[in-house]
């Protein structure tokens, strides 16, 4: 996968970069008898934008839709719900699309399903947010 050269892949792979390193540090902090492996910078850069997989991919929606479907329109909406929605639309540009995505029925029996909204980038995932999990 040819990942595209739009400034915001880089921007979302440093700050996911500081997530996993700092998550990595609570592993060790929290298991320091087990050998923890190093951060493989290239594999996370490249399955980084494979996710969700594309054949999870379901339906192209508008932004307007987007925004319903997160649930902006109504009078009470959680301030966290609120940042978490604001932040992901945030990284939309014009010419970008935004899909919805839902992961495979096995996953849903194995209590492990994920559904929620893509933004895409000249066909690639830049970023999702997860809407409904069992």
């Amino acid at each position: 996968m040819k990942i595209p050269t739009d400034a915001r892949f880089e921007q979302v792979f440093e700050q996911r970069l500081v997530w996993e390193v700092q998550f990595h540090q609570r592993l060790i902090a929290a298991f320091p008898d087990k050998k923890i492996g190093e951060i493989d910078e290239k594999h996370l850069r490249k399955n980084l934008f494979e996710y969700p997989p594309r054949d999870w991919w379901e339906e192209k929606i508008s932004l307007i839709e987007c925004q319903h479907r997160f649930g902006l329109d109504r009078e009470t909406i959680s301030a966290r719900w609120l940042e978490s929605t604001n932040e992901f639309l945030g990284w939309f540009r014009e010419g970008d699309e935004l899909w919805t995505f839902c992961s495979p029925a096995e996953t849903w029996q194995r209590l492990a399903g994920r559904k929620g909204v893509i933004l895409v980038v000249e066909g690639v995932s830049l970023v999702h947010i997860v809407t409904v999990m069992n």
